[in-house]
């Protein structure tokens, strides 16, 4: 079974993934990256205006991105 690992993204904060997970292909790996992504941005936006959030999966032993996944959030104030 493909092994993958996924590095975020948020600001200048780079945290890459150094135990990676098993998945069945690449489409489960975007599914499980998005799963992550969601996970995080419920933890980091809360008071937020302004972020940028990404996710990259990437295939076995880091030699290539299969995905890129970008979650953006600007707020603004009608007043």
């Amino acid at each position: 079974m493909p092994h993958y690992f996924f590095i975020t993204r948020d600001g200048d904060e780079v945290t890459e993934d150094r135990v990676g997970i098993d998945c069945t292909d690449d489409a489960a790996a975007v599914e499980m990256g998005l799963e992550g992504l969601a996970d995080l941005a419920r933890e980091k936006i809360p008071g937020s205006t302004r972020r940028t959030i990404r996710m990259e999966i990437v295939g076995e032993e880091g030699r290539h991105i299969v995905a890129t996944a970008t979650l953006d959030l600007n707020v603004q104030s009608n007043r």
